[in-house]
């Protein structure tokens, strides 16, 4: 049985690695002149009209406004923050380049209608609100066509914090769908983010559709995030995962890796909430307490846990003297990386290698291999059985990095 499990994985395993802005035009964002550009605005604009794949690299800083991207050109955008002053060099801190709704609109909208790939990577997206019948109060990543197939969607390395949107997904809401005609929907994949104190209706801190109403849908992977303290006045408080796909086919949901804690829902699944349309789902290495599985058909747990996960700092609501109306709280950021002792160190599942008589030696990758800070996942391979072999990554966005002992320090000096 695990090994089936693992050989269904292998297909889409590595689909995170080859969304790719290939012969793109770059743009480079610098408001200090360095750049093609000093305004992330124009730069979205000239990417929506030019008739091409893009890709949009940000330079460190923060970006205060409601940013938007539409374009029904059928290309891909991807759109990439953490650059040093002219674009030469990237670092790997999401939360040294900020896009800061400022509570008026979504922070960042991306609308690709003619079905292009959308990526987005590598931000701090903070204080957006879509309060009237919108979707994706921090971020809105979207891939629509109406004939032909819709785009895949990436959403990695991100902190998403403090946004609210009426519907759905009050920190990311990521879709892939196709209204009419023959084409299949894309795959959604959600990695490697830090999603807290956000709010919606359904999928607080993050929302994931694919569909299509006359084709397959794509796959939904949603893999070593952490979604904590989200809210949401229906379903799915934390992670909410949604496949339709019609009378056909469609392909699977996968939830590896995540920690979804202390999330709200005032109707099902406070930390996830999956509907699959009967098609196959995977929950597991996860740390969570609350799982709605009514709308779950044909779905495989295994290795989640429920210990307190045991993070530096946890953010918080504050009432506002109010504890009576949760409308008016105000979200205190906090710091949700691993400390040592944390039961998430080394529970998640990062390599499988093994053997078998009908197809040989195979090997793949289940979680990234690198964190939301570029810091890597590491470990040796251990036996599970004669055939088969794993390593082991931490749960959520963050890999535990040890700070050096006192006395290696001190070794290291006198050396």
């Amino acid at each position: 049985m695990k090994l089936s499990f693992f050989l269904t994985f292998l297909a889409g395993g590595l689909l995170f690695f080859h969304i790719t802005a290939a012969d793109a035009e770059t743009f480079c964002v610098d408001p200090g002149g360095g750049g093609t550009h000093t305004s992330l605005q124009e730069v979205l604009d000239a990417a929506a009209a030019n008739s091409q794949d893009d890709l949009i690299q940000v330079t460190e800083g923060t970006y205060n406004g409601n940013f938007l991207y539409v374009s029904n050109q059928g290309f891909g955008i991807t759109i990439k923050g953490g650059y040093k002053p002219g674009c030469g060099v990237r670092g790997s801190d999401p939360d040294k380049t900020i896009i800061d709704g400022g509570g008026a609109d979504r922070a960042l909208f991306v609308d690709a209608q003619g079905g292009g790939n959308v990526v987005v990577d590598g931000f701090t997206i903070k204080n957006g609100a879509q309060p009237a019948n919108g979707c994706g109060g921090g971020l809105c990543a979207v891939s629509r066509a109406t004939s032909g197939a819709a785009g895949n969607i990436l959403i990695s390395n991100n902190i998403v914090y403090g946004s609210i949107s009426s519907m759905h997904g009050g920190g990311i809401y990521a879709a892939s769908i196709t209204h009419a005609g023959m084409g299949a929907a894309g795959d959604v994949t959600i990695v490697n983010n830090i999603v807290s104190g956000n709010r919606s209706g359904r999928g607080g801190g993050i929302y994931t559709i694919s569909s299509s109403v006359n084709a397959g849908s794509g796959m939904i992977k949603l893999t070593n995030n952490t979604a904590c303290a989200n809210r949401a006045s229906g379903k799915g408080g934390g992670i909410y995962a949604y496949i339709y796909s019609g009378s056909f086919e469609g392909e699977k949901i996968e939830i590896f890796n995540n920690i979804a804690r202390a999330n709200e829902a005032s109707d099902q699944g406070a930390d996830i909430y999956v509907s699959n349309s009967g098609y196959m789902a995977k929950v597991c290495y996860n740390n969570y307490v609350n799982i709605d599985a009514s709308h779950m058909n044909n779905v495989t747990f295994e290795q989640n846990i429920k210990n307190p996960p045991g993070f530096v700092s946890p953010g918080s609501w504050d009432d506002s003297g109010t504890a009576e109306d949760p409308s008016d709280d105000i979200w205190i950021s906090g710091d949700y990386h691993l400390q040592l002792g944390s039961a998430c160190i080394d529970a998640g599942l990062l390599e499988v290698k093994g053997y078998t008589l009908a197809g040989g030696p195979y090997h793949f990758f289940i979680g990234p291999q690198i964190d939301f800070e570029g810091d890597a996942r590491f470990d040796q391979w251990h036996a599970v059985s004669e055939n088969l072999s794993h390593k082991y990554c931490d749960l959520g966005a963050d890999e535990y990095k040890p700070s050096a002992m006192p006395w290696l320090l001190l070794f290291l000096m006198d050396e």
